[in-house]
């Protein structure tokens, strides 16, 4: 009896055993990610760029840690510590996700943004360097890209908004004999990877394939000051131009329009002009805001001034190349399928290629742009008016007084339009009326199915005669003030 027991006894141990292992076996393995305990997940600091971040010499000045550094993700290790503190802030609401899992650390997340866009490289090789799973790290890229263009790019890029900061513009201008100057514009174009089939035609332009087209504004510094939504590559810069909201800003804010500066006529007799002005390629409008140098003129004078102008006007060729060298995301075909996806990603770029100029600058590493203020109008209030002979003698204390302010440098930014999400489209509704209005939105403008005649821009005219004349008045007089400027000890200064 007591052996059947003892029998008894071992056969349900035995089973017990065997039921114990079988549910050993089931989601305990030690695999990242792969199982519901809180001990499931990887230790991220464990990892390749986790172990680099606890490096005690990537904190001193000047290591070879931080050089590196720099190197490896296109950004100094200060400005990506900013980074870091602000998106903190809106990212990490909780210390781990509902099942007690410690969350992939920020900063990680933050250096597999930058190498995406510095290296252009894919999402398994960020899992590979930081134990970050593909799923996360394409979510983070995409809401990081909106936060920077809703929060970073408002902030660090922007249209003078005071005459201090306006006058630190034009005085780098003012100081290669272009008086006035307040920014070099064109556009740049991004390569579109998955552009659709029946988007191609509008997509490509002049460039030979699929593009969206970027309307920048930079100042003589190389500084972003504005930056338009992308369009059709096949959209012209004269169509871009008049959606602007920077463009419109110089045209009609009294800031721009009744900003007063010192020319020289060829003689050196000296007298104040009006309005700042933007120097552009041939292919924009015949604007007075908007500065070209024209070939149908023979005059030496001209020619020289032309030359001079073109030579100033590759800040903004200069910028696009720096901005492309270092984010190579740039220089590929863009593989995303959502056009606003692609206008954040530029938009965060543009605002952290600002973050960094600001850093150089500021560590003494980029020699900026150091003019005295003698250039500027001296009336900064404007409520009155000065006869010649007061501007002048303004001019002569503002050259004394404005000694220590030169160094002072106040930046430029564009007011940013928030993405409106699109409203569902019935079967025969047309979208025409959407871009009649120029107030309205325009980032929305790209890949979607509707002629560009569909926008109302085929019935718009070209400048009238009256705005000719005042394009060729305000050339003029540029023209004669670089003759003079040409005689002076100032003419060795290039851009």
């Amino acid at each position: 009896m007591n052996q059947q027991a003892d029998e008894m006894h071992r056969m349900w141990d035995e089973e017990d055993e065997e039921e114990e292992l079988r549910m050993k076996g089931r989601n305990t393995s030690p695999r990242p990610g792969g199982t519901n305990n809180k001990h499931g997940r990887p230790d991220y600091w464990d990892s390749t760029w986790g172990r680099m971040l606890q490096d005690p010499n990537l904190q001193i000045v000047g290591s070879p840690l931080r050089k590196t550094f720099t190197r490896r993700f296109r950004m100094p290790y200060p400005v990506y510590k900013r980074i870091v503190h602000w998106a903190k802030g809106w990212h990490e609401k909780n210390a781990c996700d509902c099942t007690g899992r410690p969350r992939a650390p920020t900063e990680l997340k933050i250096l597999g943004y930058l190498r995406m866009v510095g290296r252009a490289s894919c999402l398994d090789d960020i899992e590979e360097l930081s134990y970050v799973k593909e799923p996360t790290m394409h979510a983070f890229f995409h809401k990081f890209s909106e936060m920077g263009r809703s929060d970073l790019f408002p902030e660090h890029v922007q249209m003078p908004s005071t005459m201090e900061e306006l006058m630190d513009v034009e005085a780098s201008y003012a100081s290669v004999g272009m008086p006035g100057g307040g920014g070099s514009m064109d556009v740049v174009h991004i390569a579109l990877g998955c552009c659709p089939f029946g988007l191609s035609n509008l997509c490509t332009g002049k460039e030979g394939y699929p593009t969206l087209g970027f309307n920048v504004i930079c100042d003589h510094r190389g500084r972003a000051l504005a930056l338009m939504p992308g369009a059709y590559g096949s959209v012209n810069d004269q169509t871009m131009v008049k959606y602007d909201d920077a463009v419109e800003k110089v045209r009609t804010d009294e800031l721009f329009t009744e900003y007063t500066y010192e020319v020289r006529n060829e003689d050196g007799t000296r007298s104040m002009e009006k309005g700042i002005y933007i120097i552009v390629d041939g292919g924009y409008l015949k604007w007075e805001v908007l500065q070209c140098g024209l070939k149908s003129s023979s005059e030496n004078n001209y020619n020289e001034w032309r030359k001079r102008l073109e030579s100033v006007r590759k800040d903004i060729e200069c910028y696009f190349g720096r901005l492309k060298q270092r984010f190579k995301v740039l220089k590929i075909p863009n593989n995303f399928r959502k056009k606003h996806q692609i206008d954040n990603m530029m938009f965060t770029l543009v605002a952290m290629q600002n973050m960094i100029l600001d850093f150089d600058v500021g560590m003494e590493e980029y020699q900026s742009w150091a003019v005295q203020l003698k250039w500027q109008q001296a009336n900064v209030s404007g409520t009155s008016e000065e006869t010649l002979g007061e501007v002048l003698q303004s001019l002569e204390d503002a050259e004394e007084e404005d000694v220590n302010e030169e160094t002072d440098e106040r930046w430029c930014r564009p007011r940013v339009l928030k993405i409106k999400k699109k409203k569902k489209r019935k079967a025969n509704e047309c979208e025409e009326d959407e871009y009649h209005d120029a107030g309205k939105d325009f980032s929305m403008v790209g890949l979607r199915g509707v002629a560009p005649s569909a926008f109302g821009l085929n019935t718009w005219a070209a400048p009238s005669e009256k705005e000719i004349e005042r394009f060729k008045r305000k050339q003029s007089v540029i023209v004669k003030h670089y003759a003079w400027y040409c005689t002076t000890d100032n003419f060795w200064l290039r851009s």
